[in-house]
């Protein structure tokens, strides 16, 4: 067998690999299939950085927060400071806790600091890059804690 051929040999098991690795995740879940190969990192080393869509993320997010068996979670239990999503019209809102299927805002006026309300949003609505800061985190946070 020649190199060529051995490369391409090597690649379709590596394919192969991720495809079956792939079917498990979505039979067994994310975590449970992490536990399998050796933890999260090494799972997403393996099905790689194009897995990482945002519904990937969200269910990914909704699995962690299931598991912690403590939601919400507080951005403050993550040790993280909340995350600033809007910051106009005299009022600023940031996400302080974290439930499976969406957010908390809590809605300060700019001037005083005075909490005015608070409202939900879904984990589709955010900004992508508040979707992966969220994603990031609560993955930091389940490794360090399991």
């Amino acid at each position: 067998m020649n190199l060529q051929e051995t490369i391409k040999r090597v690649l379709k098991e590596e394919t192969s690999r991720r495809d079956k690795l792939l079917k498990i995740v979505n039979s067994i879940g994310f975590l449970n299939a992490s536990n399998i190969v050796g933890g999260v990192e090494r799972l997403l080393d393996i099905v790689g950085s194009d897995y990482l869509t945002d519904s990937n993320k969200i269910d990914i997010i909704k699995e962690i927060i299931e598991s912690s068996n403590m939601e919400p979670i507080s951005m403050s239990e993550l040790g993280e400071e909340p995350i600033l999503v809007n910051d106009e019209d005299g009022e600023f809102s940031q996400i302080e806790l974290l439930y499976s299927t969406d957010v908390m805002l809590h809605h300060y006026e700019t001037e005083t600091g005075k909490d005015v309300d608070q409202s939900f949003m879904g984990y589709t609505q955010l900004r992508s890059y508040v979707l992966d800061d969220i994603f990031n985190m609560l993955v930091e946070y389940y490794i360090n804690n399991n």
